[in-house]
C-alpha cells in the first residue's frame, strides 16, 4: 500500500537531504566561477536590470624630473567610466509525476532514490550550462548553422563550431533530447525550435525533431517554443571580455590601453603547441602589471603539454621536478610558477591568460530553489504532476582588460578531443 506523501514532507525532505549537496556541487563543478571574488555592493550600482561599476582607465600622469625651484609636474584628472553588464537569470526546472509518489511504497525511499537522481541530472545540466557560458560571449550560441537551407525532421543539420574550428563543432551541444532553439545572429529572431534527436560527432551534424529554414552563420541556442538563452540573456563571459576590438562592457576597447586584451592568435590557423606561447602569454600579462596571472587551457592542450615535458624528462625524478623547470600542474616563466587550469569548457583548441583579480562576479541570488508562495513543490496547472525551479541571477566583470590574453588555434588531437566530448 503506497504512503501519502505531502508536497510538504517533500519539499522538506528536498530541501534537507539534496538542496544543500546540490548547491554544493554545483558551486564546485563551475571552476573558473570558484577562483572569483563578488565584487562588494558599494562598488557597484543596480538599476533595473543592469549593473554598473567604475573602472579607471588612465592615471593621472602627474611625473617628471624637475630642477630646483621649478613648478611640479602638472597632473591631470584621472579618466574613469561607468562599465554596465545585464544581469542573466539563470533557472533549472524538474517535473516529478505524482504517480510517482503512489508507488513510493512502503516507505519514502523509493520516491527519496527517484529524487536524487532526478537532482543529480539537473547538477549535471546546471553546471554543464554555468561552465560553458562563463567561456562565452554571451550570445548563448552553441554552434553555428553552415548552410542555408531548409531541412526535414530528422534530416542532419550542418554545423560549425562556434569558435570556428574544422572539427567538433557538436562540443556544447550536450545530449539527446536538449531543446534548441535557432535564431539570427545580429536580430536574434527564432528561425525555429526543436529537440535534438541525433547528434552526429565526426560530421558535425545535428537532427531535429521538426523541419527548419535557417540560414548560414545562424546560431544554435537552448530554448523551446516559449523562449531561449540567446541574443543578451546569457551572461558575458571570456570571449566577450578578452578582445582587442569592438565594445566590451559599454566602454570602446580602441579608447583606452587598459581596456583592451592580446589576442596572440584567434584561431584561424593551426599550430604545434609549444613552450613559447605560454610564455608569451604571461609575459604579456606581466608587462602590464599583472601580479598573479593563471592559465586556462583545454584538457586536449594541457595533454599536449605534458607530452613536451615528458619527453624533456632526462633522468628519473625524484619529485615533481622537472627540466626547464617545469611543475604540475604549473609552469615556469623566468623562475615565476604560474598556476595552470585544466578546464574542459573552454574552446578545445584555446588557452587563455588571466589576472584572477581584475574579474570578478556579480551575484545578486545564488542558485537556490524557489520558495515563493510557500514550498519548494508546486503543483503544474492542468496536468498530473508537480514541479520546482532553480533560480539564481548573476553576471560577471571586469575591472581591467589588458593583463589578459588569448591564443587560439593550438593543434591537438583530434581522437581525444573526441574521447571527452563525443558521446557524453
Amino acid at each position: 500500500m503506497a504512503v501519502d506523501i505531502s508536497t510538504t514532507a517533500l519539499g522538506g525532505l528536498l530541501k534537507k537531504v539534496y538542496m544543500g549537496p546540490l548547491n554544493k556541487a554545483i558551486g564546485e563543478r563551475t571552476l573558473l566561477w570558484n577562483e572569483l571574488n563578488t565584487i562588494g555592493m558599494k562598488r557597484m550600482k543596480v538599476v533595473g536590470e543592469n549593473i554598473y561599476w567604475s573602472v579607471l582607465l588612465r592615471g593621472a600622469k602627474g611625473v617628471g624630473f624637475r630642477g630646483n625651484n621649478e613648478f611640479l609636474p602638472v597632473g591631470d584628472p584621472n579618466v574613469s567610466e561607468q562599465a554596465s553588464t545585464g544581469i542573466s537569470r539563470f533557472y533549472a526546472t524538474l517535473d516529478i509525476s505524482k504517480l510517482t509518489l503512489e508507488i513510493a511504497g512502503p516507505s519514502s525511499s523509493s520516491f527519496a532514490d527517484y529524487l536524487a537522481l532526478q537532482m543529480e541530472l539537473i547538477q549535471d545540466e546546471a553546471a554543464y550550462h554555468l561552465n560553458r557560458s562563463l567561456h562565452g560571449d554571451g550570445t548563448g550560441a552553441l554552434a553555428k548553422i553552415t548552410n542555408t537551407a531548409t531541412v526535414d525532421a530528422g534530416d542532419p543539420i550542418a554545423l560549425t563550431h562556434i569558435n570556428g574550428y574544422s572539427f567538433g563543432a557538436t562540443q556544447f551541444i550536450e545530449d539527446l533530447d536538449t531543446r534548441v532553439a535557432v535564431i539570427d545572429p545580429t536580430s536574434f529572431a527564432v528561425k525555429g525550435t526543436g529537440k535534438i534527436t541525433a547528434i552526429d560527432w565526426d560530421n558535425g551534424t545535428i537532427d531535429l525533431d521538426k523541419q527548419l529554414s535557417a540560414t548560414a552563420n545562424d546560431l544554435v541556442v537552448l530554448g523551446d517554443a516559449f523562449g531561449h538563452s540567446g541574443g543578451t540573456r546569457e551572461f558575458k563571459g571570456l570571449r566577450h571580455i578578452i578582445a582587442d576590438s569592438g565594445t566590451v562592457f559599454g566602454i570602446d576597447t580602441g579608447d583606452y590601453r587598459r581596456w583592451k586584451s592580446r589576442i596572440l592568435a584567434d584561431g584561424s590557423s593551426e599550430v604545434p603547441y609549444n613552450w613559447d606561447q605560454i610564455y608569451r602569454m604571461v609575459k604579456t600579462s606581466m608587462a602590464r602589471g599583472g601580479k598573479n596571472p593563471v592559465v586556462l587551457m583545454h584538457p586536449s592542450i594541457s595533454r599536449e603539454h605534458r607530452r613536451l615535458y615528458e619527453n624533456d624528462v632526462r633522468y628519473a625524478p625524484v619529485n615533481i621536478d622537472f627540466s626547464k623547470g617545469q611543475k604540475v600542474p604549473a609552469i615556469n616563466v623566468d623562475g615565476r610558477m604560474i598556476r595552470i587550469i585544466e578546464d574542459p569548457y573552454l574552446g578545445f583548441q584555446e588557452m587563455v591568460c588571466i589576472e584572477l583579480g581584475d574579474l570578478f562576479k556579480n551575484v545578486i541570488r545564488e542558485l537556490s530553489p524557489d520558495t515563493d508562495g510557500g514550498g519548494k513543490l508546486k503543483q503544474v496547472s492542468g496536468k498530473d504532476s508537480l514541479w520546482l525551479y532553480l533560480r539564481a541571477y548573476m553576471s560577471l566583470g571586469a575591472t581591467s582588460l589588458n593583463r589578459f590574453s588569448r591564443f587560439d588555434g593550438v593543434k591537438v588531437s583530434t581522437d581525444y578531443v573526441a574521447d571527452l566530448h563525443k558521446e557524453i
